[in-house]
């Protein structure tokens, strides 16, 4: 599976448990991150994972809503991320 693709599919699942508070598992967050590779989303990522460890889900919502990057990366559908 391309990481591009794997990004997406694990954003989809990650944005409904944090919109509901439910608990997100650590790996699952790392898993996200190894799937980007342009350097200002993985950092995002790192503040996503600080909030979800925080247990403060509103912030990390946030993240999630502005995920991106300068350049114009995203970890959604075709990109340069994989």
């Amino acid at each position: 599976m391309r990481l591009a693709a794997r990004a997406t599919e694990l954003f989809q699942a990650l944005r409904p448990q944090v919109e509901s508070y439910d608990y997100v598992p650590p790996e699952t967050v790392l898993e996200f991150k190894a799937c980007i590779r342009c350097q200002p989303l993985r950092t995002q990522l790192d503040m996503l994972e600080r909030h979800l460890r925080n247990t403060d889900y509103d912030k990390a919502k946030s993240v999630l809503e502005a995920l991106s990057c300068a350049e114009g990366h995203t970890f959604k559908g075709d990109d340069t991320n994989d």
